[in-house]
Order: structure tokens, then C-alpha cells, then sequence
């Protein structure tokens, strides 16, 4: 802001001071010269501006890439802080698949048209995030805490739900095929207020596991230990 302030300010005082000087056919001429030499500046500033957003962008796909498949606690803590810094700079399409996030927390995050298939977010809490066409495909999810978050038209088949807590999570036109068979949502520790889950779903749980759906009490949604990474 300092900047064009000063910029601007200088090229008005130009302009006032040549304009004086000038033969009064040439004046006009002038400042329309000045408006374009103006127009080009903030264009040219604009376009390296976003050259540097694309940059930045490539490099921390890239650097979400070179983790891939490392198990260690500095990938997760890498490609973690790639995605925030990504999710700031507007992106909302993600390549995580078979990316070590265990044990992360992470709030209010956008993931749309991504690929998490395979990831690992067991003992993650993930909290007020939306996840909309996103392919879940045999996701480890065993322990992980999930609140008001949203998983729309997603893909969740032959996902990992063991001792989960799922508090009021919306599963609207999400694909939960082969539930009984390899989904074990019915064995998450609770399923309390989610939302469009398919008459299905809900008869596997009522017949085997009815007392997931029944209101936490806060010793049921206590975790111990915790171990929940976060990242800039």
C-alpha cells in the first residue's frame, strides 16, 4: 500500500509539472500517455503477482509430492503445512493419496475434486472442514475425531472407521457401498447427530451398535493420550 501511495503520488506531480510546460496541443496527448504508462505499471505488477501465486503453488504441490508414502513425523508435519499454505493461497483441490496426516488437527479446511484415497488420518481431529467430491477410498480413519464437517457426493467405500467419533457429520450423496461388508462405521465409538446417512446404513447400526447414535456423554468423547500434530 506504501508503495502505490508513493508511486502514485510521484507520478501525479510528474504529470502536473510537465503539463505546465507543455505547449497546450501536446497537454492532452500527455496525460493520455501518462494514463496508459499508468494502466501498464498496475498491469504488469498484477500479472508477476499472480506468475509468484503460481509458483508458490507449484512448489507446494511439489513438496507434498516428495513426502508421499513416508511414514516418518516430519512428512506429516511438511505436507500438512503445505496444504494450509496452499488452502490460504485460495487452492481447494488436493493430491494426498496414501499421505501420512496421522495425528493432525486441522480446522476449517475446503477440499474439493481431490484424491485422498489411502490416506492415513487415524487419531486426527478434523473439525468444521468441508470435503466435497472427494475420493475417500479406503481411508484409515480408526480413532480419529470428526466434527461438523461435511463429506458431500464423496467417495468413503472400504474406509477404516474403528473407534471413531463422528459428531454431527453430513454424509449427503456420499458413496458408503459395501458398508457391512468393509466399512465398519458400526464399530466408531459415535455417530451421533450425523446427517444423511442411507436407510441402509442406519439399520446395520441400530441392528448391531444402536447405542452410537445415542447423544456422547463427555467422558465418551475423551481422547487419552493425545498426540494431535499441527502445522503453520
Amino acid at each position: 500500500m506504501a508503495y502505490w501511495l508513493v508511486f502514485f503520488g510521484f507520478l501525479g506531480a510528474v504529470v502536473l509539472a510537465v503539463r505546465d510546460l507543455l505547449p497546450d496541443a501536446y497537454k492532452n496527448y500527455f496525460v493520455i500517455f501518462a494514463c496508459l504508462a499508468l494502466i501498464a505499471h498496475f498491469g504488469f505488477q498484477i500479472y508477476m503477482e499472480a506468475n509468484k501465486k503460481r509458483d508458490l503453488i507449484r512448489h507446494y504441490h511439489e513438496e507434498i509430492e516428495d513426502f508421499r508414502d513416508w511414514k516418518s513425523e516430519e512428512a506429516t508435519y511438511r505436507i500438512l503445512g503445505n496444504v494450509k499454505r496452499l488452502s490460504r493461497l485460495g487452492e481447494t483441490t488436493f493430491d494426498l493419496n496414501r499421505c501420512n496426516l496421522s495425528g493432525i488437527h486441522v480446522k476449517g479446511l475446503t477440499m474439493k475434486d481431490s484424491d485422498l484415497n489411502c490416506i492415513d488420518l487415524s487419531n486426527s481431529h478434523i473439525s468444521d472442514c468441508e470435503f466435497r467430491n472427494v475420493d475417500f477410498t479406503g481411508a484409515n480413519l480408526a480413532r480419529a475425531t470428526i466434527v461438523r464437517s461435511s463429506f458431500v457426493d464423496c467417495r468413503i467405500d472400504r474406509a477404516n472407521y474403528f473407534d471413531a467419533i463422528l459428531l454431527n457429520v453430513d454424509f449427503e450423496g456420499s458413496d458408503l457401498s459395501h458398508f457391512d461388508e468393509s466399512n465398519n462405521l458400526h464399530r466408531a465409538r459415535v455417530i451421533h447427530g450425523s446427517k444423511n446417512l442411507s436407510d441402509q446404513v442406519l439399520q446395520i447400526i441400530q441392528t448391531k451398535k444402536p447405542e452410537l447414535l445415542e447423544k456422547p456423554t463427555s467422558k465418551k468423547m475423551t481422547r487419552w493420550p493425545t498426540h494431535w500434530k499441527e502445522a503453520d
